[in-house]
């Protein structure tokens, strides 16, 4: 389900939801899914190559990702890996309150390959200090990209088509620049199938996963990029999203003003849902009891939901 159809689904509700408003409510409760849980399509995780240099203590990681041109933004980081042209290794984590006290001076150590690293903030600290430049590959969470209705891109493809690509050729798309998005068939050989995400791209060509289930036909098939959240997989997060999105909704409607309860409530309800892999939770029950629990009198604070 993309974010067009989330908001006819939520204002089909909702009649008297703006679809402004609902475009809002539907990115907080994104934002809120995001916050509770890695979900793999709420959540993006990436594998991305940067530098540590010869005699270089400290690294800003927000700045190095901020760099490439396929990074979403840092939420949290899973592994690190140090490689040069023979070997690689995974780097142990050490705790900043551990690290300041068993190594609080490490210039004063021989430089040379380093096993372990640590964070002060977004702020990477390598032990030992680099005696030489390696790569690092950095896995890591990444917040979601806000969801529009808006396009980035639209065409017919052209070229060769597989299972696991699109080609547009002379397309001129940037070196994956498109890293992170997800391509829809709206139209011709394959049109309806979920968005897949785009986890490399060249110029003309975009890799996606998971395979089409129809492929693309050159001439036929056309394609639409598109920014946020794909279609639901097993674990059916868009349902979880249009629920809290219309809870949301039902606040704004009744004046609710007291948003940290708002938040406090759909975390209450996100775990009465029993969101479980293959599992689809039932929300129309749980929306029609917290609707009748909402106040009808009060004041909007939200500037987003006024107007």
């Amino acid at each position: 389900m993309n974010f067009t159809e989330m908001i006819t689904e939520i204002t089909t509700r909702l009649p008297a939801l703006t679809t402004a408003r609902a475009g809002v409510a539907v990115n907080d409760a994104q934002l809120l899914m995001a916050r509770l849980r890695n979900w793999r399509d709420l959540v993006y995780t990436n594998t991305t190559k940067l530098d540590a240099i010869d005699g270089q203590k400290e690294y800003d990681i927000v700045a190095l990702l901020a760099a490439s041109t396929a990074s979403p933004e840092l939420k949290n980081i899973i592994t690190i890996r140090l490689e040069d042209t023979t070997s690689s290794r995974k780097l142990i984590y050490v705790p900043a309150a551990r690290w300041d006290t068993n190594i609080p001076y490490p210039e004063g150590d021989a430089e040379g390959r380093a096993n372990w690293y640590t964070l002060h903030g977004f702020t990477l600290e390598l032990y030992s200090i680099a005696d030489a430049d390696y790569d690092l590959y950095l896995r890591y969470n990444g917040w979601p990209a806000e969801m529009s209705g808006t396009d980035s891109d639209t065409g017919i493809a052209t070229g060769t088509q597989t299972a696991s690509t699109l080609e547009h050729t002379g397309k001129g798309w940037t070196t994956d620049a498109e890293i992170g998005n997800y391509v829809y068939i709206v139209g011709g050989t394959g049109v309806g199938q979920g968005g897949r995400l785009i986890d490399d791209n060249d110029t003309d060509t975009l890799d996606i996963t998971p395979d089409w289930t129809t492929t693309p036909v050159a001439g036929d098939s056309v394609y639409a990029i598109r920014t946020g959240l794909a279609t639901a997989d097993i674990k059916h997060v868009d349902d979880v999203i249009i629920g809290l999105a219309a809870w949301y909704g039902m606040l704004a409607l009744k004046y609710w003003d007291d948003a940290t309860r708002q938040e406090a409530v759909a975390e209450k309800l996100l775990k009465r849902a029993a969101i479980t892999d293959g599992e689809k939770p039932d929300w129309e029950p749980k929306l029609r009891e917290f609707s009748t629990a909402l106040p009808t009198t009060g004041r909007v604070n939200d500037p987003r939901f006024m107007g």
